[in-house]
């Protein structure tokens, strides 16, 4: 006779789907523009803070994703922006459940806070 095993894994094995709460900035959250050679912007934000982890941090320039870093990254810089260009900064923690904070937001001369 044959019989059928079934297993339940419970949420609290930290499977992906479990994890509902978003990675958070701090209250004080900035992300902050500088100018450093001539075409490149260097960009920096404080680290997030998540309930499991942030597993990555997404950056955006002008509504197009461009780098994904690891959890420790605290900044990143253009290369070969023309000089006539301001473009807008996004970036956003995530978790390995795939929940995202709110955006951090800045242009070349700017600094601003999370929403």
């Amino acid at each position: 006779m044959r019989r059928l095993l079934v297993l339940v894994v419970p949420a609290a094995l930290g499977l992906a789907g479990c994890d509902s709460q978003a990675p958070r900035w701090p209250a004080d959250a900035t992300l902050t523009a500088t100018a450093t050679d001539g075409d490149r912007l260097a960009f920096e934000w404080p680290e997030a803070r998540d309930d499991t982890g942030v597993e990555s941090y997404l950056v955006w320039v002008d509504g197009e994703r461009v780098a994904r870093l690891g959890p420790d990254a605290r900044s990143w810089a253009t290369d070969g922006l023309e000089s006539d260009t301001e473009p807008v900064v996004e970036v956003v923690a995530r978790d390995a459940a795939g929940n995202q904070s709110s955006t951090l937001h800045a242009g070349p001369t700017t600094s601003a806070s999370a929403p």
